[in-house]
């Protein structure tokens, strides 16, 4: 998709290694702060400005909308008198570079930029949108504006949250025009690791409306392996998930929010969900060499569990791109194809999934990115969903979004 998104969401599943150390001790934050620094960077990149299904009518006047008032998304310049226009790449409708080159930068140096505040359990989050309006040309009413009070850079893009446990990590990242229709943001955690209960295992969701439409993002990390019993384990991950991730209501205001993940509008269920092929490695394998992927998917076993299993009424894209799981690091081949690497030959696997559900929603492209820094390779999916608009003139808004 050349265009970019009105709302991208972005998840890790194992942004930091999953060790003891960072199961039982303190959170490491500082891997997840490197990639949202570099995700700010990749999507506020200068681009040709070109309007936006969502976004409002231009104006000359400048509004509060018009600056990023949130101060983990800010950067305050004192130094300079105009206002900074960035932008980037997914739910929006503008020419730029895909998510695919976004992601070419990972070699950029960056600098640390404060990361959101960690929210645990489940939270409720408000964004601020100051009342105060001005016009273009009050700054120049200043003969020393950045004495009086310092100039925020603009964002195309800015995000709405972030929340990291251990190794689960998911934001989201939002038109700045579009934030003011942002609101009811909550975030539920639920960990399924050690014990039942740590978080080297289980879901982050999200849940937000957007206008009169609410959106739940599931990041999720079900338990791994191949062996028997291992799929019925993944599936009560997600009864557990579904059970345990509530979103409790604020004030009476909040009444028809919805509390669960399935009492959502729009759902997107993304992450390594584990689900493996239910074939011998060598026939899996016999498969791959002849990119025989329609063959192969019919032992996928996600595919089983949506059509009347655990994510029966789920919907998912056709699936046209190789299995993202086990690769060696730094390399093309599966672990297991050199057997001189002496590594367990398993059979490669479609871990890495997006799911959707709710009308309203389809997906433009379902893809896989081939970036090598991982034993998995990433997916990427692009929608566009109808948003309720409480409008005279409209009541409906299409917008795109990237997972």
């Amino acid at each position: 998709m050349g265009e970019p998104a009105d709302i991208y969401v972005i998840g890790f599943q194992e942004v930091v290694p999953l060790h003891a150390g960072t199961v039982f001790g303190i959170e490491d934050s500082g891997p997840a702060r490197k990639w949202q620094a570099l995700i700010r960077k990749t999507l506020n990149k200068p681009i040709q400005n070109k309007k936006s299904y969502s976004e409002p009518s231009s104006s000359g006047e400048v509004t509060s909308e018009d600056f990023d008032t949130h101060s983990s998304d800010s950067d305050i310049d004192a130094k300079s008198t105009i206002l900074e226009e960035n932008s980037l790449v997914p739910i929006s409708i503008e020419e730029s570079p895909t998510a695919s080159k976004a992601l070419n930068h990972l070699n950029t140096p960056i600098s640390m930029e404060s990361l959101f505040q960690v929210y645990r359990r489940t939270e409720c989050i408000g964004l601020r949108v100051p009342s105060v309006k001005g016009t273009a040309s009050e700054p120049a009413a200043c003969t020393r504006p950045h004495e009086i009070f310092p100039v925020r850079k603009q964002f195309h893009y800015v995000r709405v949250v972030s929340k990291q446990m251990v190794g689960i990590n998911i934001s989201v990242w939002v038109r700045r025009k579009l934030r003011c229709h942002i609101h009811n943001l909550k975030v539920s955690c639920v960990g399924l690791g050690i014990m039942g209960c740590l978080g080297n295992k289980g879901s982050i969701s999200v849940s937000m409306m957007v206008h009169d439409t609410s959106f739940c993002f599931v990041c999720t990390h079900l338990t791994s392996g191949e062996k028997e019993g291992a799929q019925l384990r993944r599936n009560a991950d997600v009864t557990e998930i579904l059970e345990r991730t509530y979103f409790p209501s604020t004030n009476l205001v909040d009444n028809d929010i919805p509390n669960t993940i399935c009492g959502h509008d729009l759902i997107i269920w993304l992450g390594d969900l584990n689900y493996r092929v239910n074939a011998m490695g060598s026939d899996a394998r016999f498969l791959v060499a002849r990119e025989d992927w329609t063959t192969l998917f019919e032992k996928d076993q996600l595919r089983k569990e949506i059509h009347g299993g655990i994510f029966n009424g789920w919907h998912e894209g056709m699936i046209t791109f190789p299995p993202t799981y086990k690769y060696a690091l730094n390399s093309t081949c599966y672990v297991g194809e050199d057997a001189k690497q002496g590594e367990k030959r398993r059979a490669p696997a479609w871990c890495d999934r997006i799911l959707w559900h709710g009308k309203g929603l389809k997906q433009l492209s379902y893809r896989r990115e081939e970036l090598n820094i991982s034993d998995h390779r990433p997916v990427m999916a692009v929608f566009i969903a109808d948003v309720e608009v409480a409008h005279a003139c409209k009541l409906n808004k299409a917008m795109h979004f990237l997972v």
